[in-house]
């Protein structure tokens, strides 16, 4: 799944280096759709850089764009509301902790878990949605 920057960087930054700017690693991924889809997931990084912040550059320099860099685990999807949370507590299950989270925005809140840097990011062309992607296995963490 192609993810823009800082964004792709935030799943995998260290949490001191984040603590510093009051974000938290994000382990939600908004998205206009749902998924049914659970397990592992790779992260491309977008080569865009419209979402980047005045100062986002110099607190991550070490962002990379257009290259899958790492895997997590999609464990849920929430269709959530900003003003009221997870739209159906009853599917939310163990997932409560989106309630609040600074990354959560809806409407389906991808949760994501175990986050793995690859050794080293492989470049490919990003795509919508999710898409097949084979990493090499050296690349593997």
């Amino acid at each position: 799944m192609t993810v823009c920057q800082p964004y792709a960087h935030l799943m995998f930054a260290d949490p001191a280096e984040l603590i510093p700017y009051g974000i938290e690693r994000k382990r939600i991924e908004n998205r206009r759709w749902p998924t049914t889809y659970r397990g592992p997931l790779a992260i491309h990084a977008g080569k865009s850089r419209a979402w980047l912040g005045p100062d986002d550059a110099a607190r991550f320099p070490t962002m990379i764009f257009g290259a899958v860099i790492g895997l997590v685990d999609l464990i849920g999807c929430v269709r959530y509301d900003p003003g009221r949370g997870p739209v159906d507590f009853s599917r939310a299950g163990s997932f409560a902790w989106v309630v609040g989270n600074q990354h959560a925005e809806g409407p389906y809140c991808f949760l994501l878990d175990q986050p793995r840097l690859l050794r080293q990011p492989f470049y490919v062309p990003g795509r919508l949605g999710l898409w097949p992607v084979d990493v090499p296995e050296e690349l593997l963490p």
